[in-house]
């Protein structure tokens, strides 16, 4: 399976965090708090996409020999490209060089820096010859080993007219709380201008397990995922640059695919069937 990647990447190097806030209401998870944990948060994005498209990267050591020994492949090898789209001024040059090797850096020269998750969903769509197309913040972790398999399950068996979300959640490193899920319910007012939310909207057999799916409270997931045929229909009847779902930031996450096709995420019983983390935490 070939998936393509679009990562639009805004690395401020100043500590304070209001002078962040880019125009719009975007403020990436590169763009917060101090450079060392943007810059962790920027690397784990990354490897989480990179360790996806190994073919094995599991190992055991033989103590006897002090060496490794790779372990049988127990799960498909995603072809993944990923370009991270920068301004060539604000970046992580840390970052992006350690992973040079294994991305695409790909600077504009943009007026406004806003104008950068626009210019990185607009590159995304103009790929061709990929099976499946990904746009997410960067500093979201793609913790779900089979993720792309269970995306591309979903749109084919909703005809291509479903998108499906994952569940986003931080780790708040306390006995009390394992995974604190950050999209909860959203002003419902806001949301029925664009969808209307439904409990149980859909059950699915998934290997012999019946999942069900539900129209959201909540769309956004910071990241979506189309197939080439949701993409081919996007191009068809072309996009335009609104910002009017939360921000422009949440607009092109969520209202990209939201314009366009149903948007789904599994029952909360069944949340770790689609799950990304936010390495950036914001509530946590």
């Amino acid at each position: 399976m070939k998936i393509k990647v679009c990562i639009p990447h805004y690395f401020s190097h100043q500590k304070e965090e209001n002078h962040f806030d880019l125009p719009g209401g975007w403020i990436p998870g590169s763009a917060r708090g101090t450079p060392e944990k943007r810059e962790q948060s920027f690397s784990k994005c990354l490897l989480s996409l990179i360790n996806l498209a190994k073919h094995n990267n599991y190992a055991v050591l033989d103590i006897r020999t002090n060496t490794f020994n790779r372990l049988e492949n127990i799960r498909k090898k995603y072809d993944i490209s990923i370009t991270a789209i920068t301004d060539g001024e604000n970046i992580c040059r840390e970052v992006l060089d350690q992973y040079k090797n294994f991305i695409e850096i790909k600077s504009l020269d943009l007026d406004d820096s806003k104008n950068l998750i626009f210019e990185a969903r607009e590159y995304l769509l103009s790929q061709e010859n990929y099976d499946l197309y990904l746009y997410c913040e960067d500093d979201i972790g793609f913790v779900t080993k089979n993720y792309f398999d269970r995306v591309d399950w979903f749109a084919k068996q909703t005809n291509h007219q479903g998108v499906l979300m994952p569940h986003r959640f931080e780790n708040p490193h306390s006995p009390e709380i394992e995974k604190l899920y950050i999209d909860g319910p959203i002003d419902q007012n806001l949301l029925q201008k664009f969808m209307v939310p439904q409990i149980n909207a859909l059950s699915l057999d998934y290997k012999g397990q019946s999942i069900t799916f539900n129209k959201p409270m909540n769309p956004h997931s910071a990241t979506f995922c189309l197939t080439k045929n949701q993409r081919d229909h996007i191009i068809k009847k072309g996009i335009k640059r609104r910002g009017d779902f939360v921000s422009s930031f949440e607009s092109v996450c969520t209202l990209t695919p939201m314009e366009f096709f149903d948007i789904y995420k599994t029952d909360w019983k069944f949340r770790t069937f689609l799950e990304v983390e936010q390495h950036y935490t914001n509530y946590c």
